[in-house]
């Protein structure tokens, strides 16, 4: 069975590109456009790993961290920053993430941290 991942980015051509090169790596992907979507994904289905934008519309990644942990909903969580704000770390380390990623971000690295979530 593969690894399920939800990709969450307001970035939709980022989306797009991540999913196809996840997906190839043999990852069952599934994208959200913002955090209002992947609480409503995460409602409906489990996943292994959330890979979570920190800034986005409508919800933001930190937001969506609070929803997440306020609904009892605890996967793998793997940040994507476009800064290295210690105070949004820090906030991100209060709900569990599991690791962070500064964008732009190596596919490589991508993949490497997904493993390293999941041993």
């Amino acid at each position: 069975m593969s690894t399920r991942l939800l990709y969450v980015d307001d970035e939709s051509d980022l989306c797009d590109i991540v999913e196809n090169q996840l997906s190839l790596e043999g990852f069952d992907v599934t994208t959200a456009s913002d955090g209002v979507c992947a609480l409503e994904l995460l409602a409906k289905t489990s996943f292994d790993v959330v890979l979570l934008d920190v800034r986005m519309p409508r919800m933001n990644g930190i937001e969506v961290l609070e929803a997440m942990h306020d609904r009892n909903l605890h996967p793998r969580t793997i940040m994507l920053t476009g800064d290295n704000d210690v105070s949004v770390l820090a906030r991100c380390a209060l709900y569990g993430v599991s690791d962070f990623l500064t964008k732009p971000y190596d596919f490589h690295d991508l993949v490497d941290s997904i493993g390293k979530v999941m041993a």
